[in-house]
């Protein structure tokens, strides 16, 4: 049985063992070492957006409307890409992170 490519319960931050692939594959066969094609994979994805808008009505056709908008409401860390370079002493490694909860107000005349 070989090694597991994917780490487990070490660091948050080490996601693959270099230990486990081979660069003997050439690179048109599109794969990381002897780990199967698009198996190399990173951590999920957890986002949740929301909205809400509040329309006020005056005089007859005019309206003000005021809206309040979250990214990634729940602020969960978003890890980017692993780095999977092989050769690179960061290799299977988390190294950066997407933005984390953005708040948006508006304030919207529509007549």
């Amino acid at each position: 049985m070989g090694i597991d490519p994917y780490v487990r319960n070490v660091d948050k931050l080490i996601w693959l063992t270099a230990g486990a692939f081979s660069n003997t594959i050439p690179k048109a066969l599109q794969q990381f070492g002897n780990l199967g094609y698009e198996t190399l994979n990173g951590p999920g994805l957890v986002n949740l957006d929301t909205g809400i808008h509040k329309t006020f009505r005056f005089l007859e056709r005019h309206q003000i409307q005021f809206r309040l908008e979250t990214f990634n409401s729940v602020n969960h860390v978003n890890f980017t890409s692993l780095d999977a370079t092989l050769s690179d002493p960061n290799f299977g490694k988390l190294t950066s992170a997407a933005g984390g909860r953005n708040v948006q107000l508006a304030l919207k005349y529509l007549f």
